[in-house]
């Protein structure tokens, strides 16, 4: 998956069904170059060595309504991210699990996420 072809757009649509490649190690060059992919409130948490997002919701409801569609989505892709919930407000942590690193799956999960609303 070249980097030059991809957008947002074609992330959000991939099902991540080619787990070899899609979960493969990203170095810290490879994140900042696909990091322009995303919207710009995806940031590369260099400490945790993870994509975050922060997200603020209008009511505490209405964040609990948009973790359970984040979880049927992270369930229907089995792609996990770590989420962080306070009052009104949501910092979403993307890294490969089974690999202690970001690779283009979190990426994939990232896009996606960026289209629940």
């Amino acid at each position: 998956m070249e980097k030059k072809a991809i957008s947002k757009e074609s992330l959000a649509k991939n099902s991540l069904q080619d787990r070899t490649t899609l979960f493969q190690a990203l170095t810290h060059t490879e994140i900042q170059e696909w990091i322009g992919a995303l919207t710009s409130e995806w940031k590369f948490n260099l400490s945790e060595w993870c994509l975050e997002r922060q997200m603020f919701f209008p009511s505490y409801m209405e964040e609990i309504h948009f973790v359970l569609k984040l979880a049927e989505l992270a369930e229907e892709i089995n792609h996990h991210p770590d989420l962080i919930l306070g009052y009104k407000t949501m910092t979403i942590r993307l890294s490969t699990h089974n690999i202690s690193a970001v690779s283009l799956a979190d990426f994939v999960l990232a896009a996606k996420i960026d289209n629940l609303k």
